[in-house]
């Protein structure tokens, strides 16, 4: 079980989840896989490939080891009773209920695809990938069916596109491109508008909300009403992940812990 060390620091604060030894698991985690569910609980991978889910105040509410697949690139928990772990070495995908019990597993090349690198769960329990030698964004169901096909975007921006991320949020599919910024598709895989903010490579997105880190400020943008608050994270290392919480408040991920802070809004 895990218990809680606080701390003071200049902005607001720390609670870092400990073990009895004060060993986050005993592994590191691996920053880049952490996410945070509309509940707020956690998850991330350690080093050796578990997956963890803990709440924020630090309780372990599930745990889940495939050491098999190789290293794990993607936590999806936008639907958190169907939470997808994806091991892009074998191109496979595992989905776990919301105890993180693995509920079933699916392969990209038995599916008939072959490289897929962006994977993201669709609110009717299908799936979205973008292939990259087509240069298409396609939902397809687990027994490998499309769908939906989208467009070819080489068509529309006469380029080929190198998307970092996909996510679907309230019946929108957003793509981070970040020499193009953020592309905004409906439902249907259908071109919706773009947001000209380039060099986002990884993201959030809450309510109306969509946040990201670019350098030294994380930003946080309301694409309803097109403002954009600033929040100055210069001191928080560039291998640590932030995760939005709510009302200014972060978790921040790095490899040997996890912190809740109060960040201060600046210009």
């Amino acid at each position: 079980m895990l218990r809680l060390f606080t701390c003071s620091l200049m902005i607001g604060v720390s609670i870092m989840l400990c073990d009895a030894q004060g060993e986050v698991d005993r592994l590191s985690i691996v920053p880049e896989t952490a996410t945070i569910d509309k509940f707020g609980h956690i998850y991330y991978a350690n080093v050796r490939q578990d997956v963890i889910k803990v709440d924020l105040d630090g309780q372990k509410l599930g745990f889940y080891s495939n050491n098999r697949l190789g290293n794990i690139s993607l936590i999806d928990a936008s639907n958190p009773l169907k939470v997808l772990v994806y091991f892009p070495e074998f191109l496979t995908g595992v989905m776990l209920d919301r105890q993180i019990n693995e509920t079933g597993q699916f392969d990209m090349i038995n599916l008939g695809f072959g490289q897929i690198d962006l994977v993201a769960t669709a609110l009717n329990s299908a799936l979205w990938i973008f292939n990259s030698h087509q240069q298409r964004i396609y939902q397809i169901d687990h027994q490998g069916q499309i769908l939906i096909t989208g467009e070819d975007l080489r068509l529309r921006f006469n380029a080929r596109l190198e998307p970092s991320k996909i996510k679907e949020h309230n019946g929108r599919l957003f793509m981070s491109v970040p020499d193009h910024g953020m592309l905004i598709f409906d439902q249907f895989g259908n071109f919706e508008t773009q947001f000209i903010k380039t060099g986002i490579k990884d993201f959030q997105l809450s309510g109306n909300l969509i946040i990201y880190r670019l350098e030294d400020k994380m930003e946080v943008y309301d694409f309803t009403t097109f403002e954009t608050k600033l929040f100055d994270v210069a001191h928080i290392e560039p291998g640590q992940k932030l995760l939005w919480i709510a009302e200014n408040h972060v978790a921040i991920v790095s490899p040997t812990g996890i912190t809740k802070q109060l960040l201060q809004e600046t210009n």
